[in-house]
């Protein structure tokens, strides 16, 4: 190890160790003495350092290019006592040496303070730089932007260079554009680094934190249809889709939960849940699956709800899923035949048109039919009509529809016996089959074959 020996010579007799100072580096020394003694500038490798004596603390220390590797390159000089220095550099194809001048004092350089801007319009910050007392020496600032939660390019542009102060010049400006986006996101953070040659850097770096001025996005859900189907097995799956109005430069979240409406939840399988966006995203998907029977029914609905936004707004809350009935009735019957007997006096068929033992004045004939698969509600209408073999279609006034009390379902959930009383037309005019359908629901039944006679 090298080191410096400091001592106290004015009496050659009685030398006195004043201070050591070991370099710290396995280069040699390369040093120099202010004029008047109170100083020492060392050249290492990478810095040049300047030390108060007696104690040897630093009173600063700057970078300097290339390294030290010759002799004699530190020289103390003019009235002030500045440092000239020359340091050896090199590059892939050559050596060379580079020349330095600084002053004995350099002056502290400082960036004014942290900001907070509005990313409103494209907004610009400028830092001022400043120097704390004027130099004969130009300074070179070079600066940086590092980002943090804020991209560069996206939410800023990226800066670097030098900002030089020619000999006199106290403060100049870094200037650091802001960019404008439609994004709703989290207030972002950048850094401004610099570093000085000469000057001691004392302030710096610091940071821009970009307030967002973005609304929330609104979240919507879409009401859906689907039908039903007949088959109970399988997956049969309605899909509801979620957007948001506008993108979110943050991760968005909804609650969502289904709820029954004329549709329980034997129809459909109930979902809760969240549903979450990635900054970017916006549209996502909920799918609920449902049951298919044979019933003839009415359009069933039920609603799936949102709930508990987190970055976002609610602009519709429910969506409606109906699901659509397909299935029409089915009318029992025997090789094709209706299961139908007279709705009076209980005679087989053919009917005749007019029963003349029935007691009431409308000696109309009356017959029955039966279905297993309608779903009586109140107010539903049943129409029904025939067509005879010379292909005329008559319409045959429904006079009762019931369930038969009696009647008890092997499916508990499968609606009872129902019976259906239609009245005879007028009009047959020769015996033969007449091709009997209901209607209800705006879906025809199967046709079954009642025979009558005038």
């Amino acid at each position: 190890m090298t080191a410096l020996l400091l001592v106290e010579a004015t009496n050659p007799s009685q030398l006195t160790v004043l201070n050591t100072h070991t370099q710290q580096t396995a280069m040699g020394m390369f040093f120099k003495f202010s004029h008047d003694g109170s100083r020492l500038y060392m050249a290492e490798p990478r810095r040049l350092v300047a030390y108060n004596l007696p104690g040897f603390t630093t009173a600063w220390e700057q970078p300097v290019p290339g390294s030290n590797s010759l002799d004699h390159q530190l020289e103390v000089y003019g009235p002030s006592g500045e440092i000239l220095g020359a340091w050896q550099t090199s590059s892939p194809t050559d050596v060379f040496s580079l020349f330095g001048a600084f002053p004995a004092s350099p002056p502290d350089v400082s960036l004014s303070d942290s900001v907070t801007v509005n990313e409103t319009g494209g907004a610009t910050v400028n830092f001022t730089v400043t120097l704390s007392a004027p130099t004969n020496h130009r300074t070179n600032i070079n600066y940086s932007t590092t980002s943090g939660t804020a991209e560069g390019g996206s939410d800023y542009t990226t800066t670097s260079g030098t900002l030089t102060l020619e000999p006199g010049i106290t403060s100049g400006i870094i200037s650091i554009p802001i960019s404008d986006d439609n994004l709703d996101e989290a207030d972002e953070t950048l850094t401004l680094n610099i570093t000085s040659s000469p000057g001691i850097v004392t302030h710096g770096p610091r940071t821009v934190t970009i307030v967002d001025d973005d609304p929330q996005p609104s979240a919507a859900i879409a009401d859906v249809s689907t039908t039903e189907g007949t088959s109970t097995f399988g997956n049969k799956l309605v899909s509801f889709t979620v957007a948001l109005s506008a993108a979110s430069g943050q991760t968005v979240t909804v609650a969502y939960a289904t709820a029954p409406d004329t549709a329980s939840n034997t129809d459909f399988v109930p979902i809760t849940g969240t549903l979450t966006f990635a900054p970017g995203q916006t549209t996502s998907n909920l799918v609920v699956q449902y049951v298919g029977d044979r019933l003839a029914e009415d359009d069933e609905t039920f609603f799936i709800n949102l709930s508990s936004p987190n970055n976002v707004t609610i602009a519709d809350a429910q969506a409606v899923a109906t699901i659509v009935d397909d299935d029409s009735p089915i009318l029992q019957t025997a090789s094709g035949r209706a299961t139908a007997l007279d709705a009076v006096t209980f005679l087989r068929e053919p009917f005749t048109i007019t029963n003349p033992l029935y007691f009431g004045s409308d000696k109309r004939g009356r017959v029955m039919v039966f279905t297993l698969n309608l779903i009586l509600t109140p107010g539903l209408v049943v129409t029904a009509q025939g067509v005879d073999d010379q292909q005329v279609t008559h319409q045959l006034p429904v006079e009762f529809v019931g369930n038969v009390p009696s009647f008890i379902p092997v499916i508990p959930q499968e609606p009872a016996l129902t019976q259906i009383v239609l009245k005879l037309p007028e009009g047959i005019m020769t015996a033969g089959d007449l091709r009997v359908r209901i209607i209800t629901r705006g879906k025809f039944s199967n046709q079954v074959l009642v025979a009558v006679k005038p």
